[in-house]
């Protein structure tokens, strides 16, 4: 007996009615689930992740340098070479180190542009791409293909919200 109050009382607290599962279900809790916003930074972060760029690696590598100086990350000058990672000098902050690296990847029609951040600390290393910065040179770049995309992207998120509020 004590299982099942202890299970209702769970439900109770996570919003859903007994029998729907945990987690974000709209059948059981209609304040979750896709939103337009949800769908619209998805598909900008889809593109975005796999955009391929269409500039030469030196214009590009010119273009990429302004953000990751505002971050604080000291890069090398000069063309980009390809196939290399470019990095950055170590950044000292109070309990780690952070380092930008941008990697060019030659495609056909263009170059794939990957740009990560490598912290150090107490507990390890750690690398993440950086989509934030990514999107931000596409929008340098080539922003009337980065236009396009945020068309697309608001068309999706209005799609979805007429559906919502059907």
């Amino acid at each position: 007996m004590r299982h099942k109050i202890a299970i209702v009382a769970l439900f109770v607290i996570a919003g859903c009615a007994p029998g729907c599962n945990l987690g974000c279900n709209p059948g059981c809790n209609p304040g979750c689930g896709p939103t337009a916003e949800n769908v619209r930074q998805g598909h900008i972060r889809g593109r975005g992740e796999n955009f391929i760029h269409s500039r030469s690696p030196g214009e590009i590598y010119a273009l990429v340098l302004e953000p990751l100086t505002e971050e604080g990350f000291a890069m090398p000058a000069g063309p980009p070479p390809l196939n290399v990672d470019i990095a950055s000098d170590w950044k000292q902050l109070p309990r780690e180190k952070s380092q930008a690296i941008v990697r060019f990847i030659p495609l056909k029609g263009g170059h794939l542009v990957h740009i990560l951040e490598v912290t150090e600390n107490d507990t390890g290393i750690y690398r993440h791409r950086w989509p934030e910065l990514e999107w931000e040179l596409i929008l340098r770049s080539e922003p009337d293909r980065a236009m396009a995309i945020t068309r697309e992207a608001e068309k999706r998120a209005d799609r979805l919200h007429r559906r919502q509020n059907q």
